[in-house]
């Protein structure tokens, strides 16, 4: 701790404590504004197979509507709330096709794709939260982490009628027999290379090839 701050003379334990509280919370700090939603959900769509340019009708929750125009190149609209939104698609040669997605915040990023029974304008449709630092499935909040542990350790997990925690204990007690049928083979074996100079001859050359190897390895 004094060397990482550069302090002189003896640290008391309180500082010390003071010091690594402080650090957890400037830690955490930056993990809440890395992984905060900042913005609304926002849909990105485009159409092709058409003719530019696009007449984009966005409708959706509360009286929402919007209007634009675009060449199928992307249009994007923000700011949303959650709910489920149609977005209709009018061609120049009046030829029509929508597609209905919903957003929220559960749904994360999804992907909608839709194309008219004729086939002549085909709409891809994306929500996200473009506003997020860094995406949910590369560095998840602090609350979701927490909840998906209290998930891990109550729910059963799937295809298993077993929680995460008799997981544990089962892989706890696999490791434990494994070390005490090692112990009981390691001593039988030095019983026997101890007391009897026939396999103390047989033996000894293999134990001392393997005598130095480190216990992580061999584990």
């Amino acid at each position: 701790m004094k060397e990482l701050f550069k302090l002189q003379g003896e640290i008391s334990k309180k500082l010390s404590s003071v010091i690594l509280l402080s650090g957890f919370i400037f830690f955490m700090l930056i993990w809440i504004a890395l992984t905060k939603e900042y913005n609304r959900p926002s849909i990105e769509f485009n159409a092709i197979d058409g003719t530019a340019p696009y007449n984009y009708t966005v409708t959706g929750p509360d009286n929402y509507k919007k209007e634009l125009t675009g060449n199928g190149d992307g249009t994007k609209i923000s700011k949303l709330t959650s709910g489920e939104y149609t977005v209709s698609v009018t061609d120049s040669l009046n030829k029509k096709s929508n597609i209905i997605i919903s957003v929220s915040k559960e749904i994360g990023e999804t992907t909608v794709e839709n194309q008219t029974d004729d086939g002549t304008i085909f709409i891809r449709a994306d929500a996200s939260f473009t506003s997020r630092i860094i995406k949910k499935s590369t560095l998840p909040s602090p609350l979701s982490v927490a909840k998906g542990m209290v998930e891990m350790f109550t729910e059963k997990s799937t295809g298993s009628k077993k929680s995460f925690l008799t997981h544990i204990f089962y892989s706890l007690r696999l490791n434990f027999l494994g070390y005490l049928e090692a112990v009981i083979i390691s001593i039988l074996l030095g019983f026997l290379i101890g007391l009897f100079p026939f396999f103390r001859s047989l033996l000894s050359r293999y134990i001392d090839a393997i005598r130095f190897v480190a216990l992580g390895a061999v584990t």
